[in-house]
């Protein structure tokens, strides 16, 4: 509950350095006070490191964890084969499930209910979760967004629930989409609303 980094653009600030009276140039390094920090220590909630990236290494399994309160990111896997199951992430300022290789992200994704005034493009009631991911371009055609992709709708296919998106017509991520079972539900200007029911449903 309330883990994660606030900024990781800034230095961490529950230690400074002051110089050592006994040693010219040198400095220590000494705690500051709890209630002065501003951008605390341990940037993810939970963060899994290089685990199963070789070829015969099994999956790491994170399942039956909750994320509260974040105010970064959530779940992260970096340079991992992991499979998260039965996970819950709520309150989350930053992304859900992040994709990491070498010292940063580079693909996300969530499932978000959003009524109201806070719906998306691809609202289609209050009980259907939208779905959102991004890659940065470079990282595309990699499998990266498959895997996040596949993680977000095992989890729903758990949940007996349906998922739906918007998606810019000329979107290469729409064969993707298809792949796994979504569907045009409506068609605006350029944007395509797609929606995907459980397995077994329709």
């Amino acid at each position: 509950y309330g883990l994660g980094r606030t900024d990781k653009s800034i230095l961490v600030d529950d230690r400074t350095a002051i110089p050592d009276p006994t040693q010219p140039g040198k400095y220590n390094s000494v705690p500051n006070e709890l209630s002065t920090i501003e951008n605390q220590r341990g940037r993810y909630p939970l963060h899994i490191h290089r685990v199963g990236a070789e070829a015969d290494d099994p999956a790491a399994l994170v399942k039956g964890s909750v994320v509260w309160g974040s105010p970064g990111w959530s779940f992260t896997s970096h340079d991992s084969h992991a499979d998260f199951i039965d996970n819950v992430s709520f309150d989350i300022y930053g992304s859900h499930y992040v994709a990491e290789v070498g010292n940063e992200p580079v693909g996300a994704a969530w499932l978000r209910l959003l009524p109201g005034e806070n719906r998306g493009y691809g609202y289609v009631n209050a009980r259907i979760p939208e779905l959102s991911m991004a890659l940065l371009p470079q990282h595309r055609g990699q499998g990266i967004g498959t895997r996040l992709l596949a993680h977000l709708l095992a989890e729903a296919d758990r949940q007996d629930a349906a998922v739906s998106l918007s998606v810019s017509q000329d979107n290469p991520a729409i064969r993707l989409y298809e792949r796994y079972g979504f569907e045009v539900i409506d068609r605006s200007g350029e944007s395509w609303k797609m929606i995907r029911y459980a397995a077994g449903r329709s």
